[in-house]
């Protein structure tokens, strides 16, 4: 996880501006004394700052969780970002020995130049040893069906499952909102919406 910009995709003079503007009117309704408002900092240097300690912070005790994991499962999606960048979104849900579940958002990463099944994968090795969650452990994977996601040989599934470091391959998911956005694609469905008034 990158924690120079833990929001690639937002720049942080937009999000310094947000975040200014929304605390302003936080204190603005909730603390009548203005003079409050007054002595904090809302610099976009500080507002930075800020937002990059609450992300390391937040990284900290996800990593704190996971380390406590006896079996997890990712969801995986890529897509590209308007700056045409490819942007690989990692969920993570986990259960620990005392079977506390947990779900969480683990990162978002940038695929530059290719969105191969090996660049997703390399990408995704990676990104677990960052958060020390070890493949043996891994029970499920949830994808959007993509062939560089699903492929047999080199595809993400193909090139985790080449990797044999389970007693029993963890279980593979085609993400239902997927597949529903497919077969509605696919499907002449209008009469039924008709039925309906609006």
């Amino acid at each position: 996880m990158t924690l120079g910009n833990p929001f690639p995709c937002i720049t942080f003079f937009f999000l310094s501006d947000i975040t200014a503007h929304i605390l302003t009117a936080f204190v603005e309704e909730f603390c009548p004394d203005k003079k409050a408002l007054e002595s904090i900092s809302l610099s976009r240097h500080t507002v930075i700052r800020r937002i990059e300690t609450l992300s390391k912070d937040i990284e900290r005790k996800l990593k704190e969780v996971a380390s406590n994991f006896i079996y997890f499962s990712i969801a995986l999606d890529e897509s590209t970002d308007n700056s045409d960048i490819a942007q690989l979104a990692i969920m993570v849900r986990g259960i620990d020995d005392q079977f506390s579940i947990t779900e969480d958002f683990l990162t978002m990463s940038s695929l530059h130049g290719t969105t191969t099944g090996q660049d997703i994968f390399d990408n995704l090795l990676k990104e677990l040893k960052d958060f020390n969650l070890p493949l043996e452990k891994l029970s499920g994977i949830c994808t959007d069906g993509a062939p560089a996601m699903t492929g047999e040989h080199t595809g993400l599934i193909g090139l985790l499952l080449k990797s044999r470091v389970w007693n029993v391959s963890p279980i593979m998911y085609h993400c239902i909102i997927h597949q529903e956005n497919l077969e509605a694609q696919h499907l002449e469905m209008g009469h039924v919406m008709e039925l309906y008034p609006q």
